[in-house]
């Protein structure tokens, strides 16, 4: 992803959702940021090897 003045952030506002308000196919959706930060490498947490 590029970085500086203008760039996209697909993540932007993705903290501002309520996700334990949402579920999905294992139950409350409180991971779904983790997983999706995951996704792009944009995260602190490590990470599962499957």
């Amino acid at each position: 992803m590029s970085e500086g003045p203008g760039a996209y952030d697909p993540l932007a506002g993705l903290d501002a959702v309520d996700w334990a308000s949402h579920r999905h196919a294992y139950g409350p959706a409180v991971d779904v940021p983790g997983l999706l930060r995951a996704c792009t490498g944009r995260t602190t947490q490590p990470t599962r090897s499957w």
